[in-house]
């Protein structure tokens, strides 16, 4: 890999280099992977593209992450409305709350007809009747 690195004039900092192994299983193997000299660290979930994605491919490292801004979001909001005007929180908002909960809405998809009563699980479209 290093040597297709080379060839192509590019570079690589094996000190800031992780890998990750994905799978189902619960034990993996011990695996030594070596790049330039240095042991590369097995990561259990890495930033991909804005999403955390873990080595099972579930996404409870990512819902933690986004509970985590929203929670916190949600909080300098509630503290800021004793001074802001409502057109200035409604920016706030639109800011620092929106983009997760619109960004979920995409990555997720129709996940949520799983975890809601079985009396809408026949909504294919995810209107309500």
């Amino acid at each position: 890999m290093l040597h297709w690195f080379h060839s192509n004039k590019l570079s690589i900092n094996a000190s800031k280099t992780h890998y990750s192994v994905i799978t189902k299983k619960r034990t993996l193997p011990v695996l030594e992977l070596i790049l330039d000299g240095l042991i590369l660290q097995r990561e259990t979930f890495v930033k991909f593209l804005g999403v955390y994605v873990d080595d099972k491919l579930t996404r409870h490292e990512h819902i933690r992450h986004c509970k985590s801004k929203l929670t916190s979001s949600l909080f300098a909001i509630n503290m800021a409305k004793r001074c802001l005007t409502p057109q200035l929180l409604l920016t706030l908002y639109n800011s620092l709350v929106y983009p997760y909960l619109i960004h979920m809405v995409y990555y997720y998809g129709d996940l949520w007809l799983k975890s809601i009563p079985t009396r809408y699980s026949h909504c294919k479209s995810g209107q309500y009747e």
